[in-house]
């Protein structure tokens, strides 16, 4: 007994050894949102590698086998929304009504599951592990004892090397969100749905303390088991570090014990969040095992003192001076986490009542032995860094490789999304309907300031100013304000051009204004287009943001023609209603990316913007140096034929139908209105259809089908055909914007997006100031009825350019 715990020993004071630079990996530290499970997390359940061969693509026995069987009936019972599970060699059968896969990676595919149970025994789980993060399932929860060391120096080795999988265990209870999902072995009865987070290294202890917060009536939001191994998948730092900014979790309980260091890190991690919180959220802390014999394993590999390691006594006291209250036994966690909550509240009535005297850190100094090559290392130096992980300690260079992505969110993931993601489609509301207003203004233009057809289409081509200036300060402007300073450019550009406008001032003064949208257009197409675009079900998110925009562009024709034709009104007392909306945009985005500054959006972006001599990587880079060229140049030739078409035809469809198709200008109106229309039902309905298709594929279609309608509306010389074959031509258009944004995502990094879609979408911006113009100037010469050949022109070199894009890999189309 006392053999096995020296050589742990040593393996412990080997990963000491090992540089600092390895302890830290920012870009697995990125996934412990993952931890946050509730009654949507779709859950597998999988079994393990039957071999070790190419592409891990054989499993075995998993979901159907005994053990699995029986926890997922359980589990099932208990309300947790099991979606399938993987035993190899029976894909395509169900088991307990759920439908069993081969391989992970089939299983995301078909039931796309966040959370991973892995019921493997200990030999088969470190691969049955790599196998889920390779599939990138979000979480994966393994309950396996005497898992080899050198196996998880592996399956860690994978884990720092990528963002979009955390791994709860090896040798613990799971993860559970009471009443909503249960992840793991724990006895779940006892647990009840409130407001405490617990994490524990000891897993019989954290039922203890489940029990002691239920029976107080207090609950728990989620528990975790860091569990007992020398190197956990999630540690009590990630813990805390979630309870910290979970709003449902109002009080957080720590559990500890012999072995290893992380209890002094999560002091760490706790003195740093009391310092910096106004109103700390109460915090109790235990250690176990005070009386524990020197060398002696209690109970699991990691719950062994050696005589080198921190006592007990010393980590309590550590956790006690942090700020933590520490108590002996967790059957007093519950009474005594109710006291503490009774208090919180209070403590907002003044700020003397939260300030908390914090004492430095104090920590033991290291025993020396004889040849140890800890020698000449401090204890300080293990315990000087910001809550890193011992299983850090053994991870690969800081160094991602490029092809590691970030943590994915989600729409309503964290909540703060909710509001930002509205923020968002109302901003584009905005965009539409100022680009869908000149259509029904252009008449009204030419009467009001006796102008020709050549000299009103500077309204087009004013806003190219304002697109080239966005493209060329996109970068800039996030690295230097952040989100919250486009928030606040884009609205305040918005809002003086429209008083500019509604002045009804001079027509010189008119094409700055225009100017001064166009540029506020520009920054908000990047941003937020690049901001969807990394979140979750992207394609479906940007066809809804994009059908905002298709709604402002419907809104805005009905509304002016209505206010002009039907209720006599001067045309500028449209922009009244445009300062109101906009005012609206301006407040709303600043209040939603407020916290979005310069600096946090460096932080989580700009990771692989350094290059080896130390220079950020921008336009220059994205126009110029593979792969970005290639996407960034065939992307904004792309977006210049669609939006100039787009606007080209929203914009010049009502002469057309007046002086063509001799229609009244309020029947021409209606026109362009059911152009905009189309647009917003394409957008909300195939961004739904082209992911099951393919988005390359689907492009190319809805084109085809574009330029067919195009032929019908030009041959066919009938109002009524003219107008539904125009609405028709709008739905399939609808899904070009975002299915062009959504295929930049998919082909760059992410430092890249908002330099690339930042350069595509003023690049198409000025399509919708050139084509426009370039029309007018046509049909000065000769006439309305030029418009149809410009638009099959268009469509056709959209296809062509369309098709030059390199090839998306199948999963990521």
């Amino acid at each position: 007994m006392l053999g096995g715990a020296v050589r742990r020993g040593r393996v412990r004071g080997a990963l000491r050894q090992l540089p600092g630079s390895r302890r830290h990996s920012s870009q697995y530290e990125k996934t412990v949102g993952n931890l946050r499970v509730n009654q949507d997390s779709r859950v597998i359940f999988q079994g393990e590698r039957l071999q070790d061969i190419p592409d891990h693509a054989l499993t075995v026995a998993g979901f159907t086998g005994k053990a699995a069987t029986a926890n997922a009936k359980d589990t099932i019972a208990y309300g947790t929304r099991i979606v399938g599970g993987v035993s190899p060699g029976k894909g395509g059968q169900t088991h307990l009504d759920l439908p069993v896969f081969n391989t992970v990676r089939e299983a995301v595919q078909h039931v796309n599951p966040q959370v991973s149970a892995v019921f493997v025994p200990a030999q088969g789980a470190a691969a049955a592990i790599i196998e889920s993060i390779e599939a990138e399932v979000p979480l994966v929860v393994s309950v396996a004892e005497h898992i080899p060391v050198h196996d998880m120096l592996r399956v860690h080795e994978v884990l720092q090397t990528q963002s979009r999988t955390r791994l709860v265990g090896p040798n613990c209870p799971g993860i559970i969100a009471p009443e909503q999902c249960r992840v793991g072995i724990m006895p779940y009865k006892q647990y009840r749905k409130g407001c405490v987070g617990i994490v524990s290294k000891s897993g019989t202890l954290s039922y203890e303390a489940v029990g002691a917060t239920s029976k107080a009536g207090l609950g728990q939001s989620v528990v975790m088991g860091m569990g007992g191994d020398l190197l956990p998948g999630t540690t009590l730092v990630d813990g805390l570090k979630l309870f910290f900014e979970d709003e449902e979790t109002k009080g957080i309980i720590v559990i500890g014990e012999i072995g290893g260091e992380a209890e002094l890190r999560a002091a760490e991690v706790i003195q740093e969040y009391r310092a910096r919180t106004a109103n700390p959220k109460p915090i109790i802390a235990m250690v176990a095992g005070r009386t524990a014999p020197e060398g002696r394993v209690m109970g699991h590999a990691g719950a062994v003192l050696m005589p080198r390691d921190v006592s007990a006594a010393e980590k309590a006291d550590a956790l006690a001076k942090a700020g933590a209250i520490v108590v002996p036994h967790p059957g007093v966690m519950g009474e005594k986490m109710k006291e503490l909550l009774g208090m919180w509240p209070r403590a907002k009535m003044t700020t003397s009542t939260c300030a908390v005297e914090l004492q430095p850190l104090q920590v033991p100094a290291p025993t020396k032995q004889a040849g140890s090559a800890c020698d000449n290392v401090t204890r300080s130096d293990f315990f000087a860094g910001d809550g890193q992980r011992l299983v850090d300690e053994c991870a690969g260079e800081d160094h991602a490789p490029s092809h590691a992505v970030s943590a994915v969110q989600q729409w309503n993931n964290p909540r703060g999304n909710v509001f930002r993601l509205s923020a968002c489609f109302w901003c584009f509301l905005v965009m539409g309907a100022n680009d869908a207003a000149y259509g029904p203004l252009l008449q009204s233009l030419i009467g009001y300031y006796d102008l020709t057809y050549t000299i009103v289409s500077l309204v087009f081509l004013s806003p190219f100013v304002g697109y080239v200036a966005s493209a060329l300060l996109n970068n800039y402007l996030h690295l230097k304000f952040g989100q919250r300073g486009v928030a606040i450019l884009g609205g305040v550009s918005h809002v003086l051009a429209y008083i500019i406008i509604a002045a009804h001032p001079p027509f010189v003064a008119l094409v700055f204004a225009f100017m001064l949208a166009g540029f506020g257009n520009g920054i908000n197409d990047a941003a937020w287009n690049a901001w969807i675009g990394n979140l979750g079900k992207s394609s479906e998110l940007l066809g809804f943001l994009h059908a905002c925009y298709g709604v402002g562009g419907v809104i805005s024709p009905f509304i002016s023609t209505a206010m002009i034709s039907k209720g006599g009104l001067p045309w500028y007392t449209f922009y009244y209603l445009m300062i109101g909306i906009a005012g609206v945009e301006l407040v709303s985005l600043t209040a939603a990316f407020w916290k979005s500054t310069g600096a946090a959006y460096s932080a989580a972006y700009r990771e692989s913007q350094q290059t080896h001599s130390g220079k950020e990587t921008g336009l220059g880079e994205a126009l110029f140096k593979k792969p970005a060229a290639r996407v960034s140049w065939v992307s904004a030739l792309f977006l210049l034929c669609y939006v100039g078409v787009e606007v080209a035809f929203g914009g010049w469809i009502v002469t057309f139908m007046s002086k063509v198709r001799k229609q009244d200008e309020f029947s021409s109106g209606m026109s362009a209105a059911g152009f905009w229309l189309g647009i917003t039902f394409g957008r909300a309905i195939l961004g739904f259809v082209s992911p099951r298709i393919g988005v390359k594929l689907a492009m190319s279609i809805y084109i085809g089908c574009a330029a067919a309608l195009e032929l019908v509306f030009w041959l066919v010389p009938q109002f009524i055909v003219s107008a539904v074959a125009v609405s028709l031509q709008g739905f399939f258009l609808g899904p070009m914007f975002p299915g062009a944004v959504l295929v930049a995502s998919k082909l760059l990094p992410k430092h890249q997006h908002v330099v690339v879609i930042g350069f595509a979408s003023a690049f198409g911006g000025c399509g919708a100031a050139i084509l426009p113009f370039v029309t007018g100037l046509l049909v000065q010469g000769s006439g309305p009825t030029v418009l149809q050949p410009i638009i099959l022109a268009l469509l056709v070199a959209m296809l062509v350019v369309w098709l030059l894009l390199p090839r998306i890999d199948k999963k990521r189309d």
